[in-house]
């Protein structure tokens, strides 16, 4: 059965005031926040040295096999083995300047008839040379240096056939195959391996700035390509066209090299690096010329920029642009420093002061020759690299960029290093020392596969320092000693997300996590994932086994390969010489998706307050709760990800040890967004939302399959991803999807604007509720979304058990992008039975819908001309009024005198255009009582009176004042507040979030956007008023400077009528956090701490003094 109530178009004229209706734009599909977020900057230094040219023991080489020879004619290790090619492509080598043929046993004769012959023990190493670089006849190794073989390996190198195989057959060389020929077929250089690794990266490479350098002889670095965005393919083309003409020729001037990369960053012309004259555009480029600032040297506040880099500043221009960039040095190198002792400035010799008196020259430790324990060098050698890493990781490079507020910031670099292929670089302690001092790691890089891994995990874990935060949500709302607080992240770089644990103490503070979702995803095979076949009313489980049915309804099927891919199967990804997208080695590989609007979900056991129905119901809820099913089951987490999947992850904590434990029990797909998960795989993968709604549960009386009871269902959305709706059951989470031919454990109902009877779905950015009606039944409510194809605002009611039983209460106002947003709904005299439900919509309508006990009375509540009316419509203050957007879900109190109070806030941030809206928005707390309100002329205005940044400061907050006004409800309809300080100007401050009612207050969240890009996105205001009248409380509710009271040291003073008066703030605001969700709240007898996450990727809390208790209305608000 499908009920429709369907209106004429409603008046676009409401009070003589003018209502502009919603037009449509474009749904964003990244981040609004991110809108001119600051990239870093990355400058590789590739290792172009003469040692390159050896080549790397790898495949086709077989460790695992033996490769002996003849023990007679073993050579000794005492002397350095060089490969010789002759004209016709035959290989040889020279040691100790005598020409040997390999054979594998004494008596026989070799490859070019030579009267020397001899193999290699495989149980010694040899220095060896083994690419002909030089000449042509014979080919022979030019001046690099040698790279430690095992005698095995060169074995399998003179004495297999081309393709490493038939070792065993073979008694003298095999001819590599013609003239020309410089190395065994198949095997490659050290170079060839750092080119191609290089290559890949940047192929695949975005949200970074990216520059490339190398050694320029033995005279520090080479610039080659200047900083620019990686984001820009031709860029990436230009960057890889330069990576495939280096060639190995030069020594290794490590610390010069990176002392010649600082140089750059300040904007220096540099000495031995002339000629480039631009960099990357931006607000801040250009040189400084000042003294540079130490950090966090206390004894010396400043250094003078010649005692650094030798030198003042040139006329060229740094890359470094803003006060939040991040910079980086990552350093592939197969050698220790070699000719590395020029130019180097006194102030940088011994920098971080581990030169004991007993030194050598150039910082150099004690050598090997004199102390084993020690080191030994390269020609020309020193120990200045790690004094020059940490010094340009401690000292502020452009002390003229500050933040917004002038204070001072760190403009400094990082250096990530990398030993590639060679033992002696790998265990090398001056390399390792030059990371770790320098905000970096070090990683050691064996072959081909660990340099691709090595220099992903380098850019992965830079990328991760951009990091960003959505909602927070905690395992109970009482403080105890197992509080936890879930905390979302992703990272805008590789857009991976992380969904944390962290445990809160008895003062509100909040410990490190101590489990990560990420880190708790089953191998790619072993996970439960499921999707709905919509042709069979059945789940089915999303593998290849499924292929057919995952691609049934696909414009361009989807391989085996992506299956297994978006399943978490890493083995066909670009770094393991794949074809499909690489996510991230830093995140170990997880196919967790970033985590963004979609606000998680901790579900355990929680009580509805069912067992007040009459029975059977009432009865058989009790029962329910006391059942092993329930009692036993897991707390989990759900929440969708932009991987394409809501995640339901079991959780278990044990206070006493401070651990966690927890997996993914299963996944799910909604089918609106199946038509888009090819693009996840894709090397040019561009942001977009999938599982990007919130999801929401409640218990419910269904029959399913036959059988009537209890059970727990989840209903999700898709939100920006798409028109998707689902319901889950989820009673049994770790049995889901057990029996696949059942509704039972399993998905109820899947739609989209393609189903049926809902093509009024547009994008369903909010969320939906679940909730028992006067029909005995229980629904799923939610508004219809955004940009829907008819633009009209409609409310959808979908009963959980039967998807043929659907109520569209379609309000016929649109436009071309009006919609509903969330819908609350209202239990007016707590029998757990629904009464009411509010939504707004786009434009400005507060709609009521009355759900009394004959469904033939389900209908608006308030009409005009025959067609449905609002109970209220938001318009600004403006000459012109113009309708205000609800975005934000309302949330319904009591009011004292009877009637309803209903709150909520204007403003919407999904489109494109969103943040240079700058319309002034405001907060609302209306009364029903019974008759439509007709605008503000009948309300009472509070105002923002006072913005303190002073007061305050030293504890991190900037604090509010707002009036307190007094409302007289016998001619007044209740109240509003608009989101601008008195005589301020607009800032396009918002409010999209439901407000939080707690006794006698009102809490909200604003938001206000900001196109600083080092600004987070922008910031946000806690906000906390009086619910009845929106006047600022008597008693403080913030302790604003930590004492744990709540007194009249958490007060300011504010002027009336010419005299000082201590006042309580209304508003608070951390502007390190950037933008901020609502609040979590958990209670602790007299306090309460509210924790919120920041668009910065902080997580703070804020302790408050307890509300009293009062009317609170919302089904959301009795779980």
């Amino acid at each position: 059965m499908e009920v429709k109530y369907r209106s004429l178009l409603f008046s676009a004229l409401i009070a003589g005031q003018t209502l502009t209706a919603a037009t449509a734009g474009t749904v964003s599909q990244t981040p609004l926040f991110l809108t001119g977020s600051v990239q870093p900057n990355i400058m590789l230094l590739l290792d172009n040295s003469g040692s390159m040219s050896n080549v790397v023991p790898e495949a086709p080489f077989d460790s695992s096999s033996a490769y002996d020879c003849d023990s007679a004619i073993y050579l000794a290790t005492t002397h350095r083995i060089d490969l010789r090619v002759n004209s016709y492509g035959e290989p040889y080598f020279r040691a100790n300047s005598i020409d040997y043929d390999w054979v594998s046993a004494a008596g026989t004769t070799g490859l070019t008839n030579r009267s020397n012959v001899a193999c290699f023990d495989p149980t010694e190493n040899y220095q060896a040379r083994l690419y002909a670089d030089n000449g042509s006849s014979p080919a022979m190794p030019g001046s690099y240096l040698a790279a430690q073989y095992t005698g095995k390996y060169l074995n399998w190198y003179f004495g297999s056939d081309t393709d490493g195989l038939n070792y065993e057959t073979s008694s003298t060389a095999w001819d590599w195959g013609g003239a020309g020929v410089r190395v065994k077929p198949d095997v490659l250089r050290r170079m060839d391996i750092a080119k191609k690794a290089a290559t890949d990266l940047v192929d695949s490479l975005t949200g970074v700035n990216f520059g490339l350098s190398s050694y320029r002889g033995s005279d520090g670095a080479d610039i080659r390509i200047l900083m620019g965005d990686a984001n820009d393919s031709s860029f990436r083309t230009t960057l890889t066209t330069e990576i495939k003409t280096f060639s190995p020729d030069s020594s290794t001037p490590l610390a010069e090299s990176l002392h010649e990369i600082g140089r750059y960053f300040i904007g220096s012309s540099g000495t031995t690096n002339p000629g480039h004259s631009s960099s990357l555009s931006c607000t801040a480029n250009g040189q400084y010329d000042g003294d540079l600032v130490l950090h966090p040297d206390t004894t010396k506040n400043s250094v003078g920029m010649t005692d650094v880099f030798g030198q003042t500043a040139g006329s060229y221009e740094s890359p470094i642009c803003h006060y939040c960039q991040k910079n980086f040095v990552v350093i592939v190198s197969d050698g220790r420093p070699q000719y590395d002792r020029d130019d180097m400035p006194s102030y940088l010799a011994d920098y971080d002061g581990d030169c004991a008196s007993g030194c050598l020259g150039y910082d150099r430790k004690t050598t090997i020759d004199t102390d084993p324990t020690f080191y030994s060098y390269e020609d020309n050698g020193s120990d200045y690299l790690d004094d020059v890493a940490q010094a340009l990781y401690e000292i502020d490079l452009r002390p003229d960029i500050n933040d917004l507020d002038g204070n001072a910031v760190v403009n400094n670099v990082s250096t990530y290093t990398i030993g590639f292929a060679d033992d002696q670089i790998i265990k090398d302690q001056l390399i390792r020392d030059t990371a770790n001092q320098a905000g970096g790691f070090f990683t050691q890089a064996n072959d081909s596969s660990d340099l691709v891994s090595a220099l992903e995990t380098a850019i992965s874990d830079i990328k991760a320092q951009t990091s960003s935060a959505s909602a927070v949500t905690t395992s109970s709302t009482r403080l105890n000693t197992s509080t936890i607080a879930f905390q979302a992240l992703f990272n805008s770089g590789d857009w991976n997300g992380q969904l944390l644990a962290l445990p809160v103490g008895a003062d509100g503070a909040i410990s490190a996590s101590i489990w990560d979702a990420a880190d708790n995803v089953p191998a790619h095979g072993s996970r439960d994932i499921f999707a709905w076949d919509a042709t069979g009313s059945t789940g089915y489980e999303f593998n290849t086994t499924n292929a057919s049915k995952i691609n049934a309804t696909l414009a361009t099927d989807l391989t085996n390969d992506q299956i297994n891919y978006l399943r978490g199967d890493d083995s066909n990804e670009l770094d393991n010489s794949g074809t499909l997208r690489s996510r991230p080695a830093a995140s170990g590989k997880s196919p967790l998706g970033d985590i963004i609007n979609s606000d998680p979900l901790f579900v355990a056991t929680p009580n509805f307050g069912y067992q007040r129905l009459d029975d059977p119901e009432g009865l058989a809820y009790s029962t329910f709760r006391s059942g092993s099913d329930y009692t036993g089951r897991p707390g989990m987490l759900y929440f969708g990800a932009n991987d394409g999947m809501l995640h339901a992850f079991s959780f278990k904590y044990d206070a006493k040890s401070g651990t966690a434990t927890g997996e993914e029990e299963f996944a799910f797909i909604p089918k609106g967004v199946l038509a888009n998960l090819g693009d996840l795989s894709a090397t040019t993968y561009s942001h977009q939302y999938y599982v990007d709604g919130s999801p929401r549960f409640g218990d419910a009386y269904l029959t399913l399959d036959g059988a009537t009871g209890w059970r727990t269902v989840l209903v999700g959305t898709t939100g920006a991803g798409g028109s998707g709706v689902f319901a889950l059951d989820i009673t049994e989470p770790t049995s889901f999807g057990a029996d696949l031919t059942k509704q039972k454990n399993n998905i109820l109902w899947d739609i989209d604007n393609t189903t049926s009877g809902f093509s009024d779905l547009g994008y369903t950015i909010g969320e939906a509720s679940i909730a028992r009606f006067a029909d005995d039944k229980y629904y799923a409510v939610f508004g219809n979304g955004y940009n829907s194809s008819s633009g009209n605002a409609v409310l959808y009611m979908v009963q959980l058990d039967d998807l043929s039983n659907v109520h569209t209460f379609d309000t016929g106002t649109g436009g071309t992008g009006n919609g509903m947003s969330s819908p609350v709904i209202v239990d007016k005299d707590n029998d757990r039975i629904a009464d009411y439900i509010y939504a707004g919509d786009l434009n400005g309508n507060l709609w009521k819908v009355n759900v009394p006990s004959s469904t033939s009375q389900w209908k608006f509540a308030f009409t005009s001309g025959g067609s449905p009316a609002p109970l209220f419509t938001a318009m600004d203050s403006a000459s012109t009024p113009v309708a205000q957007p609800i975005m934000a879900k309302p949330n319904v109190g009591e009011h004292e005198d009877g009637g309803l109070m209903v709150y909520f806030g204007t403003g919407q941030y999904f489109e494109t255009t969103d943040t240079s809206d700058l319309q002034v928005q405001t907060f609302y707390a209306i009364r029903d009582n019974g008759s439509e309100v007709s605008g503000r002329s009948v309300l009472q205005e509070q105002t923002i009176d006072v913005e303190d940044t002073t007061s305050f400061a030293s504890f991190g907050f900037n604090v509010r004042v707002t009036s307190d006004e007094k409302v007289d409800y016998t001619s007044q309809d209740g109240w509003y507040m608009d989101l601008r300080l008195v005589g301020g100007t607009a800032k396009g401050e918002r409010i999209i979030n439901q407000a939080i009612l707690r006794g006698e207050r009102v809490i909200f969240s604003t938001l206000i956007p900001s196109t600083d890009p080092c600004g987070y996105g922008g910031t946000s205001w806690l906000m906390e008023v009086n619910a009845l009248t929106g006047s600022r409380l008597d008693t403080t509710p913030f302790d604003l400077n930590g004492d744990g009271k709540f007194d009249d040291n958490d007060k300011v003073y504010i002027e009336v009528d010419g005299k000082k008066v201590l006042v309580s703030v209304s508003g608070l605001q951390d502007t390190t956090m950037g933008l901020h969700h609502n609040p979590a709240i958990v209670e602790d007898g007299s306090k309460e701490i509210k924790i919120m996450g920041g668009s910065s990727g902080t997580i703070k809390s804020v302790t408050e003094s307890k509300a009293n208790d009062g009317g609170r209305l919302s089904w959301q608000q009795l779980q």
